[in-house]
Order: C-alpha cells, then sequence, then structure tokens
C-alpha cells in the first residue's frame, strides 16, 4: 500500500467512503498510453479508500496510482512518497499541471464530439440522393397539377392543352429544382464536415501545445 501523499505516513487503512480529500481531479484526466489499463488492474474496487491515521488524509487508491504514472509518463520521474522531496514534487504537480491535464481532457472531449458532428453530417450527405429530392418534388407538383386539371375540365379543348403545356413545364422544373437542391444541400453539408474536421483538429493541437508548454515549464523548474 502506497504512503500518503500528503504526509508520507505508512499508517493507512482502507475505509469505506465516497468522499476524498485529496486527488479527485484525477478522475476526470485522459490517459496516457498504458497507463489506463494498468490502473483497474493494479488498484482493484474503487468503492474503497485509503485513509491516513496520522494526518487523515484520504484518497483512492487509482486516483493516486494514475497520478504517479502520469508524472512517470510525462517527466520520467518514479516518485518515492516516503521522501518529502518527492512528495513536494508530486503536489507543485498538482497545483502546476494538472489543471491543464483538466483542460486537455476537456479538449479531448470537445473535439470527439465536432468528430462525431461531422461523422452525422457525411451520414446526411451520403443519403441525399436524386429520388428521395424528385420524390418530393413531384408530390408536391401532383397536387398543384390535380387542382389544374379540375380547372381545366371547365374550360374544353382549351383548357385540356393548357393542362399539358403546363404538365410538360412542371416535368422540367422539378428536374431542375431538384437537382438544384441536391447540389445546394450537397455543398452545403461539405462545408460543414470540413469546418468540423477543421475545428476538431485545431481544438486538440492548442490544447496539445498550451499543455506541452506548461510541462516544460515545470520540468524546467523541478528536479528530483
Amino acid at each position: 500500500m502506497a504512503n500518503c501523499p500528503n504526509c508520507g505516513s505508512n499508517h493507512i487503512q482502507l475505509q469505506r467512503e465516497t468522499n476524498v480529500n485529496w486527488g479527485r481531479a484525477a478522475a476526470g484526466w485522459a490517459l496516457f498510453g498504458v497507463v489506463g489499463g494498468a490502473v483497474g488492474a493494479v488498484t482493484g474496487e474503487d468503492r474503497n479508500v485509503n485513509a491516513c491515521l496520522d494526518c487523515g488524509t484520504t484518497w483512492r487508491a487509482a486516483d493516486l496510482y494514475k497520478t504517479l504514472e502520469i508524472i512517470k509518463h510525462l517527466t520520467q520521474e518514479t516518485l518515492d512518497l516516503s521522501l518529502a522531496r518527492d512528495r513536494l514534487y508530486l503536489n507543485d504537480f498538482m497545483v502546476e499541471v494538472a489543471p491543464y491535464l483538466n483542460l486537455q481532457s476537456q479538449a479531448e472531449e470537445k473535439a470527439q464530439n465536432l468528430t462525431k458532428e461531422a461523422e452525422k453530417k457525411e451520414l446526411e450527405r451520403l443519403s441525399i440522393t436524386s429520388e428521395n429530392v424528385r420524390f418530393n418534388c413531384g408530390c408536391i407538383s401532383l397536387f398543384a397539377l390535380a387542382l389544374l386539371y379540375g380547372i381545366c375540365l371547365s374550360l374544353g379543348n382549351l383548357g385540356i392543352l393548357i393542362f399539358v403545356l403546363f404538365t410538360v413545364l412542371t416535368i422540367i422544373s422539378v428536374v431542375k429544382i431538384s437537382n438544384w437542391l441536391i447540389v445546394t444541400r450537397t455543398t452545403d453539408l461539405t462545408k460543414e464536415i470540413k469546418h468540423l474536421k477543421e475545428d476538431s483538429k485545431r481544438v486538440k493541437v492548442e490544447a496539445d501545445m498550451e499543455f506541452n508548454r506548461i510541462l516544460t515549464d515545470f520540468v524546467d523548474k523541478h528536479y528530483l
């Protein structure tokens, strides 16, 4: 069982608790590489919390393990929490770097949502067919022609001629309008998909750049 991250004591016991006062932010961090797969295997049940009998600090084993593994992955430092200098390093990391881990996790979630939205738009774009559009336009046209036919019947032969001419013009118009609608909607969706993908990439790149800057500053200022 690990030492207390606050005081370094190894006087620790398991408790059935839901509240912890150290490391709660770690639960929302994005995991790096093999860290995620190892957390559950090493820490077991997440319903128990560790409680320090000396200082009263409580924490989840998964949160502490995840934090130590992420520090090791990012800074190449393996911490021994029985040492005061290592605990100071850990606490400085939690203050200076951890908030940006949270922001990076949020950026990753936002990027994923943008990607999902782009995928939905792509499915919508692929579902647009000339048959669907022309069917809708045709239904409207048939309704209009039915009304016109009733009127033209009362006009005799002249009315029938007018109806035939109007029918031909309607068919031509339906084809042109449906083609225009298909091209317009497909073009709009293509632009939306492109913008969503660009936004997704931009969000991730900006978050990574900012996090790398913070991490580099931290590593330069702290060493064991």
